[in-house]
């Protein structure tokens, strides 16, 4: 009985980290939204109706030991890339790119900058994000 209260706590404290994991940007929020086979998945609302779905190695379940993460993005409005991509969370789209995320400290909460590019071409535009805790 008692393993099974320790997993049922440790279930939902994982669960709270990522409800309560976002950041503010210029262009939006960023939303800590899933882990999907060890990917973690941050999402951005863009100004033209569509999200612009991060997915990022290595950070997922990962609280304290943050730092650059290689990644890639997919949007789920359409785009001029020469090839569809999709992501863990099934979205597909010819708009996408790599990503590296360097994180500004290691351990949550932490803001990042992300450097992004379309389709193949090298990551040249960056995003500064800050978290937002609790309430704020």
């Amino acid at each position: 009985m008692r393993s099974l209260l320790a997993v049922a706590v440790l279930c939902l404290s994982s669960t709270v980290t990522l409800a309560d994991e976002g950041w503010t940007t210029t262009m939006g929020d960023i939303v800590y939204e899933a882990e999907l086979s060890g990917v973690a998945v941050l999402t951005l609302a863009t100004g033209d109706g569509g999200v612009m779905n991060f997915y990022v190695p290595g950070l997922a379940g990962n609280v304290d030991s943050r730092g650059q993460f290689e990644g890639y993005w997919v949007s789920s409005v359409g785009g001029s890339c020469p090839a569809m991509m999709t992501g863990p969370n099934s979205v597909e789209s010819n708009n996408w790119g790599r990503a590296v995320f360097t994180f500004h400290e290691p351990a949550f909460p932490s803001g990042f900058t992300v450097f992004y590019g379309s389709c193949f071409a090298d990551p040249d535009v960056s995003l500064v994000a800050q978290p937002v805790v609790g309430g704020e």
